[in-house]
């Protein structure tokens, strides 16, 4: 007689994300992380005593912590979902600093005197990547005081593009992969030749 026996699962429960991490310093590290994106500082304020080197190094071995990566995830999804903003229109705004060119905003006359464009008529799209426009007027006299001259100084500044570009690619996970395919490369190249292959160099 064949004695029959229940298997018995061995797979672990699903992780419930929702629920804080049971390491309190992990815990913390996702929320700080979710706030400022930034590893390094994220993981300090979880480790205050860690220095720069050390937070950059154990903060990026725990965005390969899969409990981690999970919860992190899940705050993202719930602070998403609570300010009503979604990574497309996060996107869309660093787009418009990313790809902003300065010629949409001024120009130069045939005597090389530089002049702001009609803001009227700019997309108002690209006006979001204008940082700042400050004018200032400077009225001087001449020597018998019976002249006044006006003086008209125009700056302008735009947001930081490289820095919008940079956040596009972390985002998108361009700079990732090419951090990890330089870590991953070996030091030296070795090709070897199958046997009955003849070198036609030579």
């Amino acid at each position: 007689m064949v004695k029959k026996t229940n298997k018995v699962s061995t797979k672990s429960p699903p992780i419930d994300y929702s629920q804080p991490l049971k390491n309190s310093k992990h815990e913390r590290f996702c929320q700080e992380y979710v706030v400022k994106l930034v590893v390094a500082d994220a993981y300090k304020i979880a480790y205050p005593k860690a220095s720069q080197s050390t937070a950059e190094q154990n903060g990026s071995k725990l965005l390969k912590n899969i409990k981690v990566v999970g919860r992190i995830a899940h705050l993202q999804a719930k602070l998403s979902d609570k300010s009503g903003v979604t990574a497309e229109m996060l996107m869309e705004e660093l787009k418009k600093v990313g790809f902003s060119n300065i010629d949409d905003y001024l120009r130069i006359d045939g005597e090389g005197n530089v002049l702001g464009r009609d803001f009227e008529a700019i997309d108002r799209s690209k006006l979001a990547a204008i940082e700042s426009i400050k004018q200032t007027t400077n009225i001087t006299s001449n020597k018998n005081g019976d002249r006044d001259y006006e003086t008209r100084n125009f700056q302008f500044k735009l947001h930081d593009k490289l820095g919008a570009i940079e956040k596009m690619g972390k985002h998108i996970g361009f700079f990732g992969k090419d951090n990890e395919q330089r870590q991953q490369a070996p030091q030296t190249l070795v090709i070897e030749r199958p046997e009955g292959v003849n070198d036609s160099s030579k």
